[in-house]
């Protein structure tokens, strides 16, 4: 596609009330401050994976939302 943008975001699983629970309802990006504000991607544009957070190849195409496309080995290990 063209145009489409990518970028490399360490997403962090936000859960539901254990309760209810504790299911997956939306992903963050790690970080931001006033000029970077984090970013939000639904569960249907994350792929599952284990674990509370994991880092990830994005893209975006020009007028969409941004959609994880591939996971990547933790740069922190």
């Amino acid at each position: 596609m063209e145009n489409m943008r990518t970028r490399v975001f360490k997403l962090i699983r936000c859960r539901g009330p254990v309760q209810d629970g504790g299911r997956t309802l939306f992903f963050k990006t790690a970080g931001g401050d006033r000029k970077h504000l984090p970013k939000f991607f639904s569960t249907r544009d994350v792929p599952e994976f284990e674990g509370e957070e994991a880092w990830f190849e994005c893209e975006r195409p020009p007028k969409g939302r941004w959609r994880a496309i591939r996971r990547l080995p933790d740069p922190e290990r």
